[in-house]
């Protein structure tokens, strides 16, 4: 069934999770240990390739109509984001905290368009879609929320806020 097939055969009031799926502790240092050159981004993406699918397997064996990838390649809501965005610059990537946030800061003006898409979540979408059968719930972070966690940097380059989220 395709994807977009599946939403026809859900009952009227489907099941979803909100939020990201638990982390477990051993994965919250995994992007610091990457950063830090002890482990590859081919076993970085292993790791989070098999936490998905157990995610995965977990809301349908609940019974969960949407599934979700359980945002488990993220470390938050923001930096995942951020980190891949031309233009921002992060003044380190390894945190002492899973749940620390990036000092971000824009380097230079925003690009206008893009070459290739920055943010790479077709990529991410396509590998939770070939683990499952069911809908997929996907989220991602607007640029309002996005905007506010920018500092200093090139803010100067945009008249106001409101410029620079759009």
């Amino acid at each position: 069934m395709a994807h977009g097939d599946a939403m026809d055969g859900l009952p009227p009031l489907p099941t979803t999770v909100v939020g990201s799926y638990p982390v477990p502790e051993w994965m919250e240092r995994l992007k610091t240990d990457y950063y830090r050159g002890r482990m590859s981004l081919a076993q970085l993406t292993d790791v989070h390739e098999m936490a998905i699918k157990a995610a995965l397997r977990d809301q349908e064996l609940a019974g969960i109509d949407i599934v979700s990838d359980g945002e488990l390649r993220r470390d938050n809501d923001i930096d995942y984001f951020l980190a891949r965005v031309p233009g921002i610059g992060l003044a380190e990537t390894a945190k002492d905290f899973y749940f620390d946030y990036y000092d971000a800061a824009l380097t230079r003006p925003l690009p206008e368009s893009f070459d290739e898409p920055p943010l790479r979540l077709a990529d991410d979408f396509a590998f939770t879609a070939s683990q499952t059968s069911a809908p997929i719930k996907f989220s991602f972070t607007g640029p309002f929320s996005l905007a506010h966690r920018l500092r200093g940097g090139d803010r100067g380059a945009y008249r106001d806020e409101r410029e620079l989220i759009l």
